[in-house]
């Protein structure tokens, strides 16, 4: 016959589990992880725009809205993504037909010039029956500078489609600026 097996006391089980809660609770709270949001109200009064269109072959479906912020950064660091050419024609085209027709917008060569940067990412390119003029489907994202030093880049526009076309998220955003600015 086997002795009876003494009871273990659960309180030094407890006391750790405890212990570790609040070792957990002390720990400082991960860097921030969201993208710093603005309002399109802040593109009022701004100018100067640069492009950027890329073509990733990797999507972060968790928040988009980050990979573009880190292609700002980098452009502004100088060192630039390498662009997708025939989506930096479309786009490009979609936002002369603005600055040509309002002169409200003018078009500068660095993302350190700029006062607020247009990225769209190609997601999808389809061929057409003109050459070297594909349909082009992405998300479009539109980043304002700070104007204060310190203070974090933010995100005033984001297209709502993540496989719009080019004209559908880009007119959606000139049509929200012209509305903003009062242009007809």
């Amino acid at each position: 016959m086997r002795e009876p097996r003494p009871r273990r006391n659960p309180a030094p089980a407890l006391a750790a589990a405890a212990l570790f809660a609040l070792a957990a609770a002390a720990l400082p709270a991960p860097a921030q992880t969201r993208v710093p949001r603005g309002q399109l109200s802040e593109l009022k009064d701004r100018r100067r725009v640069a492009l950027i269109v890329i073509r990733t072959h990797t999507v972060d479906a968790r928040d988009p809205a980050r990979a573009a912020l880190d292609i700002y950064r980098k452009a502004f660091a100088g060192a630039p993504p390498r662009l997708h050419e025939s989506g930096q024609r479309a786009v490009s085209r979609q936002l002369d037909k603005y600055i040509r027709k309002y002169g409200s917008m003018a078009a500068v060569g660095t993302v350190a010039e700029s006062e607020f940067v247009v990225i769209f990412n190609v997601l999808r390119a389809r061929r057409s029956f003109v050459p070297d003029e594909p349909y082009i489907y992405g998300k479009l994202f539109v980043i304002a500078r700070p104007t204060v030093a310190g203070t974090p880049p933010r995100l005033v526009w984001e297209s709502e489609d993540n496989d719009a076309s080019v004209e559908d998220a880009l007119g959606d955003f000139l049509k929200a600026l012209k509305a903003l600015r009062g242009e007809k």
